[in-house]
C-alpha cells in the first residue's frame, strides 16, 4: 500500500482547519448568548460554506470536482442569508419566519437538484476523455459508517482505492463515490479507463453508467418536487 508523505505545509494547514473549525463551534453559543437564535443560524451556515469551498477546492485540485459538490455551498449560504435577514429584518418577518425558511429550503433543493443534472453532463463529458486503458490493483477499501434509524444499526459504505503505475509514475486513485456493497477485491487486478493527460481522472466499466443514472432521477426528482412546492405555496399564498 502507498505511504503518503505529509510535508510541513500540510500540517500547517490542517491545524489552522482545526483552529477554524473550533472557533466556529466556539462561536455558536458566543453569539447565541449574544445575539440570541438567528445570527447563530448564520454562524452555523459558515462552517458549511467554508467546508464547501475546501470541498471545492479539493475537487478542482484532483480534477474530480462534480457540480453536486456544490451542495455544502448551498446549505450554507442559505443558512447565512436567511439567519442576516431575520436578525436585522422587520419584525413582522421575525414572528413569522416559516414562510422564509421554506422558500430558502426549497431553493436549496431546487439548485441541487439543477446540479446534479449537471454533474452528468459533466461526467459523460470528463470520461470521453478516459481512453488509456491500465491495470489497476485494488489497494485499500475506504469505509465510512452509516446508521439505520428504523433498526438502530450500523451499515457501512464501501469505496475502493486503486493503484497502477503509468508513464513509470505510481498512482493511487479513489472515486469517492461509496455504495453499500463492495465492488472489488483487495489485491485483485483490475481494469481501468484514465485520462492520459489528468491520469487521477479515470472510470470503471459499469459504474459511470449506474452513477450518471442516480444523478439524472435525483436531479429531476429534487426540481420537480421543488417547482411543485413553490407552486402550492405561491398559489395558497
Amino acid at each position: 500500500m502507498i505511504e503518503h508523505e505529509y510535508t510541513a505545509l500540510d500540517y500547517v494547514k490542517g491545524g489552522l482547519i482545526l483552529l477554524w473549525f473550533f472557533g466556529s463551534i466556539a462561536a455558536l453559543f458566543i453569539v447565541l448568548i449574544k445575539f440570541g437564535p438567528w445570527l447563530t443560524i448564520s454562524v452555523f451556515g459558515q462552517i458549511f460554506f467554508v467546508g464547501g469551498l475546501m470541498v471545492l477546492y479539493s475537487g478542482i485540485k484532483n480534477h474530480n470536482f462534480m457540480p453536486s459538490f456544490l451542495i455544502f455551498i448551498y446549505i450554507g449560504l442559505a443558512a447565512i442569508i436567511s439567519g442576516l435577514v431575520l436578525q436585522f429584518g422587520s419584525e413582522s418577518l421575525k414572528e413569522a419566519p416559516g414562510e422564509f425558511l421554506a422558500y430558502i429550503g426549497l431553493s436549496v433543493f431546487f439548485f441541487f437538484g439543477v446540479s446534479l443534472i449537471i454533474s452528468y453532463f459533466v461526467r459523460t463529458s470528463r470520461e470521453k476523455n478516459c481512453t488509456e486503458l491500465v491495470r489497476a490493483y485494488c489497494v485499500d477499501i475506504k469505509k465510512r459508517r452509516r446508521n439505520d434509524e428504523h433498526h438502530y444499526k450500523q451499515h457501512y459504505l464501501y469505496c475502493p482505492v486503486f493503484s497502477f503505475s503509468y508513464k513509470n509514475k505510481l498512482y493511487e486513485v479513489c472515486s469517492n463515490l461509496y455504495t453499500a456493497y463492495i465492488n472489488a477485491e483487495l489485491g485483485k487486478e483490475y481494469d481501468l479507463y484514465i485520462n492520459p493527460d489528468y491520469p487521477h481522472c479515470f472510470k470503471e466499466e459499469g459504474e459511470s453508467g449506474r452513477q450518471a443514472g442516480v444523478e439524472i432521477v435525483l436531479g429531476i426528482f429534487f426540481m420537480c418536487i421543488s417547482i411543485l412546492a413553490f407552486c402550492l405555496m405561491f398559489f395558497r399564498g
